[in-house]
């Protein structure tokens, strides 16, 4: 667990620039993975804590991932992100544990599919440069980047829309 906070609120909901700011200030010192797992549990317990959310879990879910994905665009990690897009989903499905295992699994199979589309770009950059530095191929990637981020953004919350409410139930417990 990083010390300090990730979220910054204000006014009782997320500051997306400020908790952007210190997403972007955490990654260096303890590594995007860290960093993301207690963004996602801190939003976790952002809804838990908000009645207005706690008692609409499929509305909470959506802000989640509303407030998650613009803090990973606006914290300009978008290339490194696009390294952990597989880890992205996964994490959610560790985070929300509770959801159902279909959710779980569905994340999985994203994971999979994003980091083969990762791969495929990577080799694409790197052939069409003509280098085999893949950090060079990822600074060149950075737009794909953001798109893929952007992709996983809208595969998360179409899954999330396809969750019932007895499969988002134990969320609002």
């Amino acid at each position: 667990m990083l010390q300090g906070s990730v979220l910054q609120m204000a006014h009782g909901e997320p500051d997306g620039s400020a908790s952007a700011a210190t997403y972007a200030a955490c990654v260096p010192e303890w590594g995007l993975p860290a960093v993301h797992t207690q963004l996602l549990q801190e939003l976790k317990g952002w809804i838990a804590m908000a009645p207005a959310l706690h008692r609409q879990p499929l509305v909470a879910l959506e802000r989640v991932f509303e407030v998650e994905g613009s803090i990973l665009t606006d914290a300009s990690v978008a290339g490194l992100a696009a390294e952990h897009i597989p880890f992205l989903y996964t994490v959610v499905g560790e985070v929300f544990e509770e959801l159902e295992p279909a959710f779980r699994r569905a994340l999985h199979r994203e994971a999979a599919q994003a980091e083969k589309a990762h791969e495929d770009d990577m080799r694409q950059q790197m052939g069409e440069s003509g280098t085999d530095d893949r950090l060079e191929a990822l600074y060149a990637l950075e737009n794909v980047a953001l798109q893929r981020l952007q992709e996983r953004q809208e595969h998360v919350l179409l899954l999330v829309e396809g969750l019932g409410e007895d499969d988002i139930a134990a969320l609002a417990q």
